[in-house]
């Protein structure tokens, strides 16, 4: 079995084929170049680089900013740990005296007041 030969477009066949044709060289001509994409990048490039310029400058201040406000946390948070023992402590203190108070009033009733000097029974410390 022999091919035949292929067989050449008629008439309404090669007149859509040449439209098809002249439509794809002119998209492919009314395609930007590479030299019209490099301009174009630049271009951007250029109206970019002073509005990325300023959002670093505001990404810098916003970082020390931060960093202000977390070194300022952390004295605040330290101070305030400070102050919890110091109140714990005088809590402990406050009880302590209460006590304090109470046996020297139980022994004021008693008459069984000591000086500081000595202990209970009557020895020196």
């Amino acid at each position: 079995m022999a091919t035949s030969p292929p067989m050449s477009p008629v008439g309404s066949e090669r007149a859509t084929l040449d439209g098809i044709c002249t439509e794809l060289h002119s998209l492919a001509a009314s395609m930007a170049t590479r030299q019209d994409l490099q301009t174009l990048t630049c271009t951007r490039t250029e109206t970019l680089r002073p509005e990325m310029s300023l959002v670093r400058t505001e990404v810098s201040t916003q970082r020390t900013r931060l960093q202000t406000l977390e070194t300022a946390t952390q004295s605040i948070t330290e101070r305030a740990m400070a102050n919890d023992h110091a109140v714990i402590r005088q809590g402990t203190m406050l009880l302590d005296m209460r006590q304090q108070m109470e046996d020297l009033d139980n022994r004021s009733r008693r008459c069984n007041m000591y000086t500081a000097s000595q202990s209970p029974r009557g020895k020196k410390t």
